[in-house]
């Protein structure tokens, strides 16, 4: 993933994630251990926040037509 995105609904970026620690980091790791195991995830891991962004800055920014959606999914 690219340095500086954006988060997702849960306002984690892939920063926080980087620098959390390694005991975070563990714990993280059993958690989603555990959600493989017993094939179970939760609402909020499913859940993403799509955008409009407009794809020519130079463009007229009231035409619906000259943007296109991004999804902001959790980290």
């Amino acid at each position: 993933m690219k340095r500086g995105i954006s988060p997702g609904h849960d306002g984690l970026s892939k920063e926080h994630l980087q620098h959390a620690g390694v005991h975070l980091r563990r714990v993280l790791a059993m958690l989603f251990s555990f959600c493989i195991g017993h094939s179970y995830l939760p609402q909020d891991l499913m859940k993403t926040v799509v955008v409009p962004i407009i794809k020519n800055r130079t463009g007229e920014a009231s035409d619906k037509s000259k943007y296109r959606p991004i999804s902001l999914a959790t980290v």
